[in-house]
């Protein structure tokens, strides 16, 4: 009888479901904003244009915008159909993976723990680019460590592909590919091979951004992000910590005492570090998440060193560390353990990888607006931590037609027209607004997440 093997598709097959899973939460603050200012615009040439603010990451949202034509006719609601976009890529770099290491041991566990961690489904099925931009992260490794080892034509064209593809999707990308650099530095090649290697992310860049190099420049010049790159740094590396600690805990099996070669890609671990430390503004922690399956590989090789070694009992090592590592990503989908891990990676409002606020139960704009159904209000305030973006998407999706109100780069909201609703987030005092606009709000049905209130002058 032929002994049955782990195939290399069974990761992608599997992981679809905590994707499917995933898909079902409604869009919030970022979310929103893409789509309602970028994504519908009437084209991708439009899109491309209209680069003023870093939430329209491009290439995603042109490949986003096609698609909602295609999710339109998908019998899903609106925003569940617009997350499958995103789980396709999810999907997609599930096989890529699988495919890639389908000679290593450790590869099944390895990518069967990524799939059914929290922080791949929440950005494999988020509307935005991250996940998108690990798998075109990964296509440039995949095309950069066969251009190291043969240097054949084809083989830097899969590398160019997917760096303009991710530069393209999100300029920070270069960083990803700078450690996507590192592992091609762990083959001797030659000096023009290296060369044409590390300019090729930036001819990419320019060959994408150059005809719109004023708005580029524009983002670039961009201070968001967190103000303690000590917090970022935790919240980053403990992230990964978090989601994967056994594979963390077999990573130094791959370590060797001789210095060498081997040891250059291990240089992606301090990259975030560097970064969060030394720029002026901390990137935000999510802006690495690409990074998380070349920081697996690492994990993976240790795993496969940790087998070598021991290898009569290579069979029960790999059950134990294998098993238990895709247990603990199941075990942290419990609502307890999900909220105190989150917890320490900021709360729901700065957690970007467990239990942002978004993903939560509270969080249900849809039932927010339900208050307003039976009237018509001259206009909608809402404060910024109501998150007034997904308002607007299901207000808009309701048929409100109302004006939508609420303080922002353009400046603070100056009055309200009698008789408007105003929605706060829980917790804010409804007496500032009160003092603010001069008049009295009285209490409309509301949720865990929204205060709802009818303001009258």
């Amino acid at each position: 009888m032929r002994e049955h093997r782990f195939h290399w598709y069974y990761p992608a097959l599997l992981g679809a479901i905590p994707l499917l899973v995933a898909l079902v939460r409604p869009l919030w603050f970022d979310e929103a904003l893409t789509v309602q200012n970028f994504a519908l615009l009437e084209s991708c040439g439009e899109i491309y244009r209209s680069w003023v603010i870093p939430n329209n990451q491009l290439l995603y949202t042109m490949m986003l915008h096609n698609w909602i034509g295609i999710a339109a006719l998908l019998p899903l609601p609106p925003d569940v159909g617009m997350r499958l976009f995103s789980a396709m890529g999810g999907f997609a770099f599930l096989a890529l993976f699988g495919w890639r290491f389908r000679r290593s041991i450790a590869m099944g566990p390895v990518a069967l723990a990524l799939a059914f961690s929290l922080p791949f489904a929440l950005f494999g099925t988020a509307l935005r680019g991250y996940i998108w931009s690990a798998l075109w992260v990964f296509i440039a490794l995949v095309g950069a460590e066969n251009y190291a080892r043969g240097g054949r034509l084809h083989d830097w064209a899969l590398y160019a592909a997917g760096c303009i593809l991710a530069v393209a999707t999100i300029p920070t990308n270069l960083a990803a590919l700078a450690c996507v650099g590192l592992f091609f530095l762990r083959t001797r090649v030659p000096a023009k091979r290296l060369w044409i290697a590390g300019c090729t992310p930036f001819a990419m860049l320019f060959l994408f951004y150059g005809p719109i190099w004023g708005a580029f420049l524009r983002i670039v010049q961009w201070r968001e992000g967190w103000a303690s790159g000590g917090a970022a740094a935790l919240a980053f590396y403990g992230a990964f910590v978090l989601a994967f600690p056994l594979l963390v805990a077999v990573l130094p099996f791959g370590w060797r005492r001789k210095w060498g070669r081997r040891w250059v890609p291990y240089g992606v671990l301090l990259l975030p570090g560097l970064a969060f430390l030394l720029l002026p503004k901390a990137p935000f922690p999510r802006v690495f998440f690409p990074l998380f399956p070349l920081f697996l590989i690492l994990c993976m090789e240790g795993f496969d060193a940790l087998l070598a070694r021991f290898r009569p009992q290579k069979g029960a090592i790999l059950a134990i560390v294998g098993g238990l590592a895709v247990a603990w990503s199941l075990f942290l989908w419990m609502e307890p353990v999900r909220s105190t891990v989150s917890t320490f990676c900021g709360g729901p409002m700065e957690d970007d990888y467990f239990y942002p606020y978004g993903a939560r139960a509270d969080f249900r704009p849809e039932a927010a607006l339900q208050s307003l159904a039976e009237t018509t209000f001259p206009a909608v305030y809402m404060s910024f931590p109501a998150d007034p973006w997904s308002l607007m998407f299901y207000g808009r999706l309701r048929g409100m037609a109302c004006e939508w109100l609420f303080d922002g780069p353009r400046g603070a909201v100056p009055s309200l027209p009698d008789g408007s609703a105003v929605f706060l987030k829980r917790g804010e005092d409804p007496k500032e607004i009160e003092r603010r606009f001069g008049g009295t709000l009285t209490v409309l049905p509301s949720t865990d997440f929204h205060q709802c209130f009818l303001w009258r002058r």
